[in-house]
């Protein structure tokens, strides 16, 4: 991620449970300078034509009723979501804070330094990673907030000084395990091409 580019904004994401969603997307409506964009991809190359077909007309479908009745439905998420993690990654990048009911729209967060809130989910996941990462149980949200209490409460929702020393700390174990995991792979995998010759 740039991080030399200016931040704006706040990001509000969907949730794998539909009802989250809806409130997300109405509290995207509700917040100033905030602007939905679900985590879901909106296509994807290695999708059969047949499903890339079904996913543009429920995201037109989505569209007609977002703009024309009013009507939030799983439906109106669609049209705002980006084709890839590389895009969402670089538009969170440009954010100044997030607010999502999405795992790896958390890690994301965490990745690019955004601070973020996070809803609670129909799984303990979100919670069990900001306690492994060293942030505070104060970025989970629950999903009747306010949109007043909920700006509040984004505006107050950088990191810590302690919370960067722990994300930074998190992310370089993070790195360091991951180099040491693929060159145990890249050894194993020596060992088996010279075992075979």
């Amino acid at each position: 991620p740039d991080r030399t580019c200016q931040r704006r904004g706040t990001l509000i994401t969907d949730s794998t449970i539909p009802g989250i969603t809806k409130s997300l997307l109405r509290l995207s409506r509700q917040i100033d300078q905030a602007e939905f964009v679900p985590v879901t991809a909106s296509h994807c190359s290695k999708m059969s034509f047949k499903r890339r077909c079904r996913q543009h007309v429920l995201r037109e479908f989505g569209r007609i009723l977002d703009r024309g009745l009013g009507i939030t439905t799983s439906f109106a998420a669609l049209p705002a979501a980006l084709p890839c993690a590389k895009d969402f990654l670089q538009k969170l990048s440009g954010e100044e804070r997030m607010l999502t009911g999405r795992f790896h729209a958390v890690c994301f967060a965490v990745l690019t330094g955004t601070p973020f809130l996070a809803m609670r989910s129909n799984s303990s996941k979100i919670e069990s990673f900001i306690g492994d990462v060293g942030l505070s149980t104060e970025r989970m949200v629950e999903a009747g907030i306010s949109p007043e209490e909920l700006s509040q409460r984004l505006s107050r929702c950088d990191f810590s000084e302690s919370e960067e020393h722990n994300r930074q700390r998190f992310l370089d174990s993070a790195r360091s395990s991951m180099a040491e995991m693929f060159a145990a792979i890249a050894t194993d995998a020596r060992a088996v091409r010279f075992k075979n010759r």
